[in-house]
């Protein structure tokens, strides 16, 4: 018999969320995995990495990855929320409008809930902390939430 996979438990949230808030001006590179240049992806595999989780690091997609792409590797390696984002530290995947993929991680403060993500939108160009409703509508493009395994 198989066992469960291990999720996160409360503190390593939290240490989750310190993390990829400690990358928060970091600029966006595609494929990037370092703090001087990291994607939407990148973001994730980085923290995985460094707390302690396993998150394969895929680099074979272009500059709009699709959703297509992500969407069974996201089911295959998260253990899915399905749209309950109510958790800090959980991964986020969003379909853009033009189905493209964009990952982020779930933050909460000043009872708000927020997305940690690396945007690469002109003006922007780093890893950001913004609300999830706004100024983008991030919430309306969650396709599924996971969170991290061992």
């Amino acid at each position: 018999m198989q066992s469960s996979p291990t999720t996160p438990s409360s503190d390593e949230r939290a240490e989750i969320v310190r993390y990829a808030r400690a990358l928060k001006g970091a600029p966006f590179e595609l494929h990037g995995r370092r703090s001087v240049g990291i994607d939407c992806y990148g973001l994730p595999v980085r923290v995985a990495k460094a707390c302690g989780f396993y998150l394969p690091d895929y680099v074979d997609y272009g500059r709009k990855a699709t959703f297509k792409y992500f969407f069974p590797k996201f089911l295959t390696n998260f253990v899915v929320r399905g749209r309950d984002f109510r958790a800090q530290g959980a991964v986020v995947l969003m379909r853009q409008r033009n189905e493209s993929a964009h990952f982020g991680i779930m933050s909460f403060k000043d009872n708000r809930w927020y997305v940690i993500h690396a945007s690469n939108l002109p003006g922007v160009g780093m890893v950001v902390e913004e609300p999830l409703s706004s100024p983008f509508p991030y919430e309306s493009r969650i396709a599924e939430i996971g969170d991290f395994c061992r």
